[in-house]
């Protein structure tokens, strides 16, 4: 993930690492060390001065981000066991929009909220099955949980009540995002479906169908009106959110796409999958303007720098790579010794 400025990537390893580069130079300015296990998840508080991470050794370790000018002053100031028995291969923590809380899924069927001022914590069980993912809402007022229970959850932050179950999918959720003003929430699923739902009032909406395989990304334009997936089925796709239209199926990749992100100006689309590419789009016409084939392993994530000049990758070939949006170019390439997902 880049900072505001564009300047710095936060990556994680299973080197027991988290890593911070500088985006020009492809120098790594800091390693953040503390951790016995693989490190699954980061979260970076919207004023980019505090990271949260969690790994394998049952400990949720806090960043503070803010340099004094020298690189070596980046450094854990909290480290707290984990409020969760096990940590899963797929957990997660996530920032409220105000900072002051991560919430956390469980191995089990129960989710946590967790003030990394006061080190305060509240969890509840909130599933019949595995949680796979949270996430707050824009307003930070709901919280969405997907679980291998077949539901979407919405709860309210202060009073931990649920508002709404959403049922609608017939299999497991690994993806869910809310849209930017927080009024829809799209779910997908193992059962090839996307569902829409309204978040104030819970209903469903519609459903998207068409991929023919699980769906792991989702992610929404700036305005709302598009989503897009990524999928088990080797495509991606781009959806008209107000009629429930497929605008395009983009196809290309010959594995599954594991990760999807659009350009802060709504210009592109960048995918990345097992097939160990990164296909960069023109998300109005649906054209395929470049293939990144560098890469030597499944690409994990991709994410835009906030100017959307900068496209950095992460891959199960432990290294990060930075790209030029307009040529396709790779500019730098940040190795480690073992790999860096999750970036």
């Amino acid at each position: 993930m880049p900072f505001a400025d564009s300047q710095l990537l936060v990556s994680t390893g299973e080197d027991q690492t988290v890593r911070l580069w500088h985006l020009q130079s492809g120098r790594n300015l800091k390693t953040l060390r503390g951790y016995t296990g693989g490190v699954h998840s980061l979260s970076l508080s919207s004023d980019d001065q505090i990271l949260a991470s969690s790994g394998q050794n049952e400990m949720i370790q806090v960043w503070h981000l803010q340099p004094d000018g020298n690189p070596s002053s980046y450094h854990p100031y909290k480290t707290f066991p984990s409020p969760t028995r096990r940590m899963s291969s797929f957990s997660n923590v996530s920032f409220s929009p105000d900072n002051q809380t991560l919430a956390i899924n469980r191995h089990d069927e129960s989710i946590a909220l967790w003030n990394v001022q006061t080190g305060h914590l509240d969890r509840w069980s909130a599933h019949n099955g595995a949680v796979w993912t949270v996430l707050f809402s824009p307003t930070g007022q709901i919280l969405a949980s997907s679980s291998y229970d077949c539901t979407v959850r919405l709860w309210d932050v202060q009073t931990h009540h649920c508002l709404h179950v959403l049922h609608g999918h017939q299999n497991g959720i690994p993806a869910i995002a809310f849209d930017p003003g927080g009024q829809v929430l799209a779910s997908g699923s193992f059962d090839r479906t996307i569902c829409l739902w309204d978040v104030q009032t819970g209903a469903y909406l519609y459903v998207l169908q068409g991929h023919i395989g699980t769906i792991f990304a989702l992610a929404f334009d700036k305005s709302g009106h598009q989503l897009v997936s990524g999928s088990q089925d080797h495509t991606v796709r781009l959806w008209d959110v107000q009629t429930g239209a497929c605008l395009y199926v983009l196809q290309g990749h010959t594995g599954a796409v594991w990760t999807v992100a659009i350009s802060p100006n709504g210009r592109f689309l960048a995918s990345g999958g097992d097939d160990q590419t990164i296909r960069l789009w023109d998300l109005q016409t649906g054209h395929c303007l470049h293939i990144l084939d560098e890469h030597s392993g499944w690409v994990r994530s991709v994410i835009f720098s906030s100017n959307g000049q900068i496209l950095f990758s992460g891959s199960d070939d432990r290294t990060i790579k930075l790209w030029d949006v307009q040529t396709g170019c790779c500019i730098e390439t940040g190795a480690t010794r073992k790999r860096e997902i999750g970036v």
